[in-house]
């Protein structure tokens, strides 16, 4: 009974701070962030490198707080890969440097730390996936990073 009643003492602070925390929150109007989905079809038509290419591939990511995951996947390159990337700011048809740099392999899991202007280009869609090869070292794939709307 006393070891119960000290546990009890001890964590009532705890759970009066997050009391107040939310209080605050929800007097303030602010709701709590939820995570955003974002998606993209890596193709060679959206390569501005010209580059010839039946490759294909496709990514979802989620945005929450300042982090950004990535889950990428690929096929048909017309050669080994070099490298992959994501860059930005540039709208579809342009080219920007690189921001982050993807795992390697063709199917790939990362997660990176975004400040708050690479946060406004990702939502504007100005953020894009680039996969390069031995063929195609300029690029062989690119997709935008749009959100998901649905």
């Amino acid at each position: 009974m006393n070891l119960l009643f000290k546990l009890c003492i001890i964590a009532l602070p705890f759970s009066s701070a997050t009391s107040v925390r939310r209080a605050k929150s929800s007097k303030q109007g602010k709701s709590p962030r939820k995570p955003a989905t974002y998606f993209s079809v890596l193709s060679a038509a959206q390569e501005p490198n010209g580059c010839e290419s039946t490759a294909l591939g496709n990514a979802v990511a989620t945005f929450f707080e300042d982090q950004l995951c990535v889950a990428v996947s690929y096929s048909g390159l017309s050669g080994p890969e070099l490298f992959s990337h994501i860059h930005g700011p540039a709208p579809i048809g342009e080219e920007n440097a690189v921001l982050f740099t993807l795992s390697t392999g063709t199917i790939k899991n990362d997660c990176f730390t975004l400040d708050h202007a690479l946060e406004r280009q990702l939502k504007k869609g100005l953020l894009y996936f680039h996969v390069h090869s031995e063929q195609c070292p300029g690029g062989e794939i690119r997709g935008q990073i749009f959100a998901n709307v649905i």
